[in-house]
């Protein structure tokens, strides 16, 4: 998966327009393990983070997960 595509993915579950499902948790992984590895290869993106909304649904789908 590249991360434009999971980008895209994840931008139509906030908009509302697609479920939480298997593909949106793939692409939500996706983009968190690209982000810790540019956290760690350079400080410069130490204090990168998602967006509120972003971590929000970070929060919904593991509370699915759980269950």
């Amino acid at each position: 998966m590249k991360a434009a595509q999971a980008v895209q993915l994840i931008q139509k579950v906030l908009q509302g327009s697609h479920p939480l499902d298997e593909q949106i948790l793939s692409s939500l992984n996706y983009l968190e393990r690209q982000l810790e590895s540019l956290k760690k290869k350079s400080a410069l993106f130490e204090k990168i983070g998602f967006s509120e909304q972003m971590e929000h649904l970070l929060e919904q789908a593991a509370a699915a997960a759980a269950h």
